[in-house]
């Protein structure tokens, strides 16, 4: 069994909400012939990295913009910060970011990876949304908290450095409603 990946461009969200969003397109090859459909990968991290996000787009349920709002914000947020703007402003230029490096970045690399591999390996039609979530001290360190929706998902208070999974579902935005016009009249 072979399998081929070909990478698609991201957005950037305004303000540093989100960062650039990796896309790949994952097929299975098998006996010399490739999947009816292509599986889409997308992962990002939030704001210091205090959370990162694999979504697996399949067959069935949602599409990208399902879960995406408008302005290229996420649904669906792990975390906020409640005293302000999660970005830092340098002095005299202008330029906003927000800080973290590569220790962050290892785990939101691990999740998408591990996301990839098992999309791969296993027959995955549904879409679905896993989220890493770091520590809850350096979320609080950073002046974050734990946003509602990630609160009602883990069902409990303590829940950091772990990962969690959920579906992507289907919404009525403009593109699932033309690929469902598209399909009833083909």
């Amino acid at each position: 069994m072979r399998h081929g990946t070909r990478q698609l461009c991201g957005k950037r969200a305004r303000h540093g909400a989100l960062a650039p969003a990796t896309g790949l397109v994952l097929r299975r090859h098998v006996a010399g012939f490739y999947s009816a459909v292509d599986t889409f990968l997308y992962g990002w991290t939030e704001s210091y990295g205090a959370a990162g996000h694999a979504v697996l787009i399949g067959a069935y349920g949602g599409c990208l913009r399902c879960g995406i709002g408008g302005t290229g914000v996420p649904h669906f947020q792990a975390c906020h910060w409640p005293e302000g703007s999660a970005t830092i402003e340098e002095p005299a230029c202008g330029n906003h970011f927000t800080p973290y490096g590569a220790v962050e970045l290892g785990f939101v690399n691990d999740l998408i990876s591990e996301t990839a591999l098992r999309a791969l390996l296993e027959e995955s039609t549904l879409s679905h949304h896993r989220i890493w979530l770091a520590p809850i001290q350096r979320i609080k360190d950073s002046g974050g908290a734990i946003t509602e929706a990630m609160t009602q998902l883990a069902e409990r208070e303590n829940l950091g450095g772990q990962i969690w999974e959920r579906d992507w579902c289907q919404s009525d935005c403009p593109s699932c409603s033309f690929a469902r016009e598209y399909r009833s009249v083909a």
